[in-house]
């Protein structure tokens, strides 16, 4: 049985060894974000090739569609792949932000994450609730890919949502659990915002960012073994990390 306590016990040991690399990746990450934002910018004041902004204005929104859709996913699944491989303190460089960029790796990723967002998306369609309970029977699915891409779609989508089953809401209680550490980084952009005319206090959530995704992986860490254990996952299929044991978890509820 996890707790909260413990899960983030274990994620301040992850970052005490490797902060700095988490860190830098999250850096990186929000530097691309920003250099995608000011191209949409540039495109959607000044137009682009002497054209208008009528005649180009379309170009911002599938920018930001492109960078979502080829850029952000496998990001997306680099970031899970350094943060568990930085728990396991296997010392991964900056480089494995881009992990799912090489061959092979790529397309699967790509595939499964459209699907991973078009749940979620005809989740929320059917109502507030079903999306957030569609989110969180998900939830592993990035990092299921980060361990192997390769595994079938349907397989990566059912596994995490066995790897959820029953445990949803102390998952959202564990999201909630941060919701301090937000406000104060909500307040921190709004007052940049008002006293120095500068959106881009927005992105102070970075320093929390590591800490809080590396509580996620402990979690997964646990939810892992349990699932190999209880014979929900074949060991076989997640090799990224056959060393990946967890801390010690036994805490009492």
């Amino acid at each position: 049985m996890w707790t909260r306590k413990t899960l983030k016990a274990n994620a301040k040991k992850t970052l005490k060894k490797n902060f700095r690399v988490i860190f830098y990746a999250y850096i990186i990450n929000t530097l691309i974000s920003m250099g995608v934002r000011s191209f949409q910018d540039i495109i959607q004041k000044n137009g682009i090739f002497g054209f208008e902004l009528i005649e180009f204005a379309f170009l911002g929104l599938f920018f930001m569609m492109f960078f979502s859709f080829f850029l952000s996913f496998p990001i997306q699944i680099g970031m899970c792949r350094l943060v568990m491989e930085a728990r396991q303190n296997n010392n991964p460089g900056i480089g494995t932000l881009f992990w799912a960029f090489k061959k092979g790796r790529y397309w699967p990723v790509m595939t499964t994450m459209l699907r991973y967002y078009l749940h979620i998306f005809i989740g929320i369609l059917l109502f507030f609730i079903p999306g957030i309970i569609t989110y969180y029977s998900y939830r592993y699915v990035p990092y299921i890919l980060a361990e192997n891409p390769k595994i079938k779609v349907d397989r990566v989508l059912r596994l995490s949502k066995e790897m959820t089953r029953g445990e949803k809401f102390k998952i959202f209680k564990l999201d909630i659990s941060f919701i301090g550490w937000f406000l104060i980084i909500i307040t921190i952009t709004v007052l940049g915002q008002y006293l120095f005319k500068n959106t881009y206090f927005v992105y102070s959530f970075i320093f929390l960012l590591p800490y809080f995704h590396s509580t996620l992986v402990e979690l997964y860490a646990f939810v892992r073994e349990r699932s190999i254990e209880n014979n929900i996952i074949n060991a076989e299929e997640l090799t990224g990390f056959d060393n990946y044991e967890p801390y010690n978890i036994n805490d009492e509820a």
